[in-house]
C-alpha cells in the first residue's frame, strides 16, 4: 500500500523556488516531513468512551470530556478523585454505566455513663442498596438502635443490577475546638460478619475491634481536619458478578431485603468499621465543655450498573476495561495502607482561605476565654478598640 503524497503549501513552494538549486530538494523534503508530522494523530487522542490504559498508571477522567488527567488522590480506589467511568474489572463484564452515590452521615458520641456503655459503632461498605452505612448505639432505654446513611442519587436512579467498584469515606470532628477529645478506632474488615442484633452482640463486636492487631486509634482532637480511608476488594469473583439492586425504605430487614446484610456477611469490598468510644467533654458543670463530640462522615460509592434497555442511563453504558492480573497490583497497594486514616489536603483552597478556615475553628474558644477574663466578647472589644483609634486619629 503506497503512502499518500504530501503536497506543499503555496508558501512552502515559494520558499523552495527561492532557495539555491542545490538546496531545493533537501528543503522540500524537510517541509514534507513537517506536514506529515502535523497530520499524525496525537498520542493522547482516542475514542470517546473508551477506558484508559491503567495497566501502568492510575488515571482519572473528567466526566465532561473523558480526557485522561494526571493521577491524584489516594490511588485507584479513591472514589473522591476518580470518575466512575474509569473503573476497571479483572474480567470482561460487558457494557455498564458508571454511577456515583454520595451519603452524608452524622455521628454523636455518648456519655461514658450512658446505658449500654456508650460506644457507637459505624459500618460502611458499598452495598447494592441506597444505604451505604449504618450506625449502632444504645438508646436512652438501653435498647439497641441504629441510624442509616442513604444516598439521594441512588434513591432517584437505582440500577437494575450492579457491581461495586469503589467506596471511600472522609471523617471529620466538627465539634467546637475546645470540646474535641475522646477516642476513635478504625478497622478495615477483611472477613464477613453478622450485623449485631442485641446490645450484647454490639458490645462483643466493639471489643473485637479494640483488640484487633490491625485496628488504628486516633484522638478526637486529631480528627479536626478531614481524614480518608478507602475500601478495597475482598472477593474478586463477586466484584465481577452483577447482582440485583434493591432500595430500602423504612426498617432494615435482612429477610426481605438481604442486599445490605449480604454486603457485610459476604463482602465484595472490605467494610470499614469506625468505633467512637464514650466521650462527653471535660468533666465539669459547664455547658460549654460538657458536650458530646459530633463527627461528619461523607461516603462516596461508585458502581457499574445496568439499567433497562432504552433508558437514558442504559444508553451511556460502555464496556469497562478488563486488566486481569493488574488488579492484584493496585489492590495490594491499597491493602498495604491497612486501617490507617490519611489526612486530606485542602485541595483548591488558597493559603489565605485555609488560614481563615482554621482561624474560624479557634474563634469560639478564643471568644469564650476572652469573655471569661474581661467580661467582653472579642467582637465588643474590637469595636471599643476601633472607636478609640478613630477618636485618637493615630498617624496624623
Amino acid at each position: 500500500m503506497s503512502t499518500p503524497r504530501v503536497v506543499l503549501t503555496p508558501k512552502q513552494q515559494k520558499q523552495v523556488a527561492a532557495a539555491a538549486p542545490a538546496d531545493r530538494a533537501k528543503l522540500a523534503q524537510s517541509f514534507r516531513a513537517q506536514s506529515a508530522l502535523l497530520r499524525m494523530p496525537r498520542a493522547s487522542a482516542g475514542k470517546r468512551g473508551v477506558m484508559p490504559d491503567v495497566t501502568k498508571y492510575h488515571f482519572g477522567q473528567t466526566p465532561a470530556s473523558s480526557n485522561v488527567i494526571a493521577p491524584r488522590g489516594f490511588g485507584y480506589y479513591d472514589a473522591f478523585a476518580h470518575d466512575p467511568a474509569s473503573a476497571c474489572t479483572a474480567f470482561s463484564v460487558g457494557p455498564a454505566t458508571g454511577v456515583t452515590g454520595t451519603s452524608r452521615h452524622t455521628v454523636t458520641t455518648q456519655h461514658p455513663s450512658a446505658t449500654g456503655g456508650g460506644a457507637v459503632l459505624t459500618l460502611i461498605a458499598p452495598t447494592l442498596t441506597n444505604i451505604q452505612g449504618i450506625t449502632y448505639f444504645a438508646d436512652a432505654a438501653g435498647a439497641l438502635t441504629y441510624t442509616t446513611a442513604s444516598s439521594p442519587q441512588l434513591v432517584a436512579d437505582p440500577p437494575s443490577t450492579a457491581i461495586p467498584t469503589r467506596c471511600s469515606l472522609r471523617l471529620r470532628n466538627v465539634s467546637p475546638q475546645f470540646t474535641k477529645g475522646g477516642i476513635v478506632r478504625t478497622l478495615r474488615i477483611t472477613t464477613g460478619f453478622t450485623l449485631p442484633a442485641t446490645l450484647a452482640e454490639l458490645d462483643a463486636f466493639c471489643e473485637l475491634i479494640r483488640s484487633h492487631d490491625r485496628t488504628r486509634t486516633y484522638s478526637g482532637a486529631a480528627l479536626s481536619d478531614d481524614f480518608q480511608i478507602n475500601c478495597t476488594v475482598a472477593d474478586q469473583t463477586r466484584a465481577t458478578s452483577f447482582l440485583d439492586w434493591v432500595n430500602i425504605t423504612g426498617q432494615l430487614d435482612c429477610n426481605t431485603t438481604p442486599q445490605f446484610c449480604e454486603a457485610m456477611h459476604t463482602p465484595t469490598y472490605t467494610p470499614i468499621a469506625l468505633l467512637f468510644e464514650p466521650f462527653s467533654g471535660f468533666v465539669d458543670s459547664s455547658t460549654l465543655t460538657n458536650t458530646p463530640n459530633t463527627y461528619e462522615i461523607t461516603i462516596r460509592s461508585q458502581f457499574l450498573g445496568r439499567y433497562p434497555q432504552g433508558t437514558m442511563l442504559a444508553n451511556l453504558a460502555v464496556p469497562p476495561r478488563a486488566i486481569g492480573d493488574q488488579t492484584n497490583i493496585i489492590r495490594n497497594r491499597e491493602e498495604a495502607k491497612g486501617s490507617a486514616l490519611h489526612p486530606v489536603t485542602a485541595e483548591g483552597l488558597e493559603a489565605g482561605e485555609n488560614f481563615l478556615s482554621k482561624l474560624s475553628e479557634q474563634l469560639p474558644f478564643m471568644d469564650y476565654a476572652w469573655k471569661k477574663e474581661t467580661g467582653l466578647s472579642v467582637g465588643d472589644t474590637a469595636k471599643i478598640f476601633r472607636s478609640s483609634l478613630v477618636k485618637g486619629k493615630p498617624g496624623r
